[in-house]
């Protein structure tokens, strides 16, 4: 972000007219505004705090778009996310709603949404609990039978196949909760239900090791497992941590 003035606290000198006060009352009221607003953004528009007649060292930035916390060095800016709250705890919880539609790609996986850095704690600090919602519409299908495969960060954590898939208007929701128990081992409680009233919800608990390491992108990912031509429309898919 660019300032309109430089930040300079050998100015106004002494010597300056008394006329000019409210000129330079003005200008730090501008400067003070400019540099207040300039302390969260994205990742991307960190801005570089100035060097020479200033001292900017812990001045905090937070990054709204990836959830870091960083603080200035006094020469380059460090991370202090893990830092932040109790026991480690980052500064908020991650919550996300992505739409999308999908056409004609099974057995592949059909979306991914990716948990920033930091949205999850890491190995070390234990406690995240991380919730998934989703829902989507078979618009259209032919093939075998599928089944529908939850991803978390590459480990599959829900496998559930279901008549409704192959139902032209089936609405599929699925819901699954995983509780960061540990950081290699952490426990998926996931239930699928469609609108089909012959077709019982289907629940699923797992203990398979889904490692998580906070410091990275974590991805969230469905497909189907099978090969199949499937047109859906996604409703959305909703992720949320809590910590």
């Amino acid at each position: 972000m660019a300032f309109t003035n430089v930040w300079d606290t050998t100015t106004p000198p002494d010597t300056q007219p008394a006329n000019q006060l409210g000129l330079d009352i003005r200008n730090l009221k501008t400067d003070i505004m400019q540099r207040v607003a300039a302390l969260s953004g994205t990742l991307a528009n960190r801005p570089a705090p100035e060097t020479i007649n200033a001292d900017w060292t812990n001045l905090l930035y937070f990054a709204l778009d990836t959830s870091q916390v960083f603080q200035w060095s006094g020469v380059a800016w460090v991370e202090v996310t893990a830092s932040i709250g109790s026991g480690g705890a980052n500064i908020k919880d991650y919550d996300d709603y992505t739409l999308k539609g999908f056409a004609a790609v099974a057995p592949a996986v059909i979306r991914t949404v990716n948990l920033p850095p930091a949205a999850v704690q890491n190995a070390l600090v234990v406690g995240s609990v991380v919730e998934i919602e989703t829902a989507f519409q078979i618009t259209a299908f032919s093939g075998g039978a599928p089944s529908y495969i939850l991803r978390i960060n590459g480990t599959a954590v829900l496998t559930v196949a279901s008549a409704a898939f192959t139902t032209a208007g089936a609405v599929a929701r699925v819901r699954a909760t995983m509780f960061l128990s540990s950081g290699a081992l952490p426990r998926v409680v996931a239930e699928l239900r469609t609108n089909a009233d012959s077709v019982l919800p289907v629940v699923v608990t797992s203990t398979l090791g889904a490692a998580i390491d906070g410091s990275v992108a974590v991805p969230i990912q469905d497909a189907f497992g099978v090969a199949a031509t499937i047109t859906a429309s996604a409703f959305y898919m909703h992720t949320r941590v809590r910590k």
